[in-house]
């Protein structure tokens, strides 16, 4: 009786392994290769690729088989050539994050000392893949889960963080700011060489305008408010007050020396609906516009941030608000705009965010009765639980948003709109754009306690086929909730497959 032991047969049934994000083009063998009979080549390529792979793997000096790394300015930036055959491994990249990624497929091929035979040919179609993670709604998550987090992103392919602190940063300047929760100097070094080691860019959140209850709910910033509002968590600077601007800078600059490596700074921007309410402020509105005094102010934040050598990003919710439509012409072109949409699922939607109307998410009343049963999930949640059903023609027309923006809703207005609308107007005013879904938000429709990861996952795959048939700068998937970090696990996975490619694929068997 033979006492040698069986190999997995992978090609049988479902065993076939699903490698995440799935590769542009995959041709499986029907065998696995031993490691151990391999021996480690590689030339002009940095040694902390080499490092990575020598630590991963066991190599043997004595092999008469080779794992070779291959410098190849052929293949697609970020992207990688890999073969795996019972005579020779190779991987060949241009840069070292394809070394990275190719590193990243071949452990999920890895069954102990053996590897799945296989070749790949592989890159992403966007250049900036991201996730947004805002420390001020995800409370319970730690020095140790935002470790976690930043060694997934490398894990799935995604080459950037965006971080936002709010309170959790260690203020030297302005220590009353930073909470009991904040993390130390050393724990935020730590996350900067973690994210370099994962090829991960860590770009800053500094809330400039909107936003800020966490600086003025303490005495001594208090008089750096625009007005009183009943929802604290969108209090905002005043943008007249000089004061409010260097406090920005400082505390900018600070997170900005403890993140050297990212081109970007973010600026939120975002929901600042007590534009115009401080009595020097209504003034100032009263001569020329609540626009352009938002305009001003953040003009001269990107002005600023420029000087730094970083490019200003910013929520792009004010720039499409029918209240405030001169700030895409008057709004610094060099600011890259950060397009939210947490409700659209499909490239042809009931739905449309219709900012400044005051309905907010708004649908054709006939969704509600004559064409009903054509809905199916996740959109029949969707309009029945987020949106407003009105008369689309009559009611868009009388506020003037089709005026606007009616050329872009689609040729199925108003039974359907094209999905993101807005990515055409931003374009057409000169912006560059990111787009951003979500996993968690804006506001929650639950599963037995769970996210409703339909609503998410849908919004995450049509979002991000917008982006790379816009051919738009990437796409950054937030999170918005308190919920256990652990929750995000499957948000970060969609927007690896989502972001790497186009729409849903199908891994075939395709045998040598």
């Amino acid at each position: 009786m033979s006492s040698q032991k069986s190999i997995p047969d992978f090609t049988k049934g479902n065993n076939l392994p699903h490698i995440i994000p799935q590769p542009q083009g995959v041709k499986w063998g029907n065998s696995y290769v031993r490691l151990d009979e391999f021996k480690f080549e590689a030339e002009n390529i940095p040694e902390t690729i080499c490092g990575l792979y020598r630590n991963t793997f066991s190599f043997s000096h004595a092999a008469g088989k080779i794992f070779r790394l291959v410098n190849d300015p052929l293949v697609k930036a970020e992207g990688y050539a890999l073969k795996i055959n019972e005579n020779e491994i190779s991987v060949a990249a241009a840069d070292e994050r394809g070394f990275f990624y190719a590193l990243q497929t071949i452990k999920q091929l890895k069954l102990g000392n053996l590897l799945a035979c296989v070749e790949i040919e592989d890159f992403p179609m966007l250049g900036i893949r991201g996730f947004l993670l805002n420390l001020a709604t995800a409370q319970m998550i730690g020095f140790e889960e935002v470790k976690r987090i930043i060694e997934m992103l490398g894990k799935f392919k995604i080459n950037t963080l965006v971080l936002e602190y709010i309170d959790k940063f260690p203020f030297a300047k302005h220590p009353a700011i930073s909470s009991v929760a904040a993390f130390s100097q050393e724990e935020i070094r730590e996350f900067e060489r973690l994210a370099k080691d994962n090829y991960v860019d860590i770009i800053p959140l500094v809330q400039s305008l909107g936003h800020v209850h966490y600086v003025l709910k303490h005495p001594q910033y208090r008089h750096l408010l625009e007005a009183e509002v009943e929802n604290a968590g969108h209090e905002q600077f005043c943008p007249l007050n000089e004061g409010a601007f260097e406090l920005f800078k400082e505390m900018a600059s600070e997170i900005m020396e403890a993140h050297p490596r990212s081109r970007y700074l973010h600026i939120g921007g975002d929901e600042t609906g007590s534009l115009g309410k401080c009595p020097e402020c209504a003034i100032a509105a009263a001569e020329y516009g609540k626009g352009r005094l938002y305009a001003d102010y953040m003009n001269k934040v990107c002005a600023w941030v420029k000087a730094q050598g970083r490019i200003p990003l910013l929520w792009d919710d004010i720039l499409s608000n029918l209240r405030y439509l001169e700030i895409a012409d008057l709004l610094d072109k060099d600011a890259v705009l950060m397009y939210w949409d947490y409700w659209t699922t499909k490239s042809r939607s009931p739905i449309l965010v219709a900012r400044g109307t005051g309905y907010g998410i708004v649908h054709d009343k006939r969704w509600d009765g004559e064409w009903n049963r054509e809905l199916q999930e996740p959109e029949k949640t969707i309009v029945g639980k987020f949106s407003n059903g009105i008369d689309m023609e009559k009611e868009l027309t009388d506020f003037g948003h089709l005026k606007v923006f009616g050329k872009y809703l689609g040729e199925d207005f108003p039974k359907y709109v094209n999905a993101f609308p807005y990515v055409e107007f931003y374009k057409d005013k000169g912006f560059k754009i990111i787009g951003a879904p979500s996993t968690l938000g804006n506001r929650i429709d639950d599963t037995f306690g769970l996210p409703n990861y339909n609503r998410f996952l849908c919004n995450i795959r049509e979002f991000s086929n917008k982006c790379i048939n816009e051919k738009l700068l990437g796409l950054v998937t937030t999170a918005w909730y308190n919920f256990p970090p652990e929750i995000l696990s499957l948000g970060i996975m969609a927007t690896g497959q989502n972001t790497w490619r186009e729409g849903i694929f199908e891994q075939g068997r395709n045998l040598y």
